[in-house]
């Protein structure tokens, strides 16, 4: 086994049960030789903690419709054509009116 310094993604990682039984023992070992690191792992666990515990709550909601169709990359679902240009038929149904009111009093002399 080589002895070696771990980096902090080394750290992250045996914390989070990632790392393979052999670099997990030279990590406890040097873990054991680095009582400052070995401070730091410690606060990273209460970290992780703490937040499980003010996060617990929120873990147990339902994920929003709306977050879920971004992550999962689905479409929202679309409002009919009617429903979204409403506003162009009414421009339209307008222009007509003026249309017609302006060739009926145009037209009467």
């Amino acid at each position: 086994m080589t002895r070696r310094d771990f980096s902090e993604r080394d750290i992250h990682m045996a914390l989070d049960g990632e790392l393979p039984g052999e670099e997990r023992m030279a990590y406890d070992a040097w873990l054991e030789a680095n009582p400052e690191m070995k401070a730091k792992s410690a606060r990273y666990i209460a970290d992780r903690a703490a937040m499980r515990s003010a996060f617990a709550g929120v873990m147990d909601e339902p994920v929003p419709a709306r977050l879920r169709q971004v992550v999962l990359g689905e479409a929202p679902a679309k409002a009919s054509a009617w429903r979204s240009r409403w506003w162009l038929s009414a421009a339209a149904a307008v222009m007509l009116a003026v249309g017609g009111l302006g060739g009926y009093v145009a037209g009467v002399d």
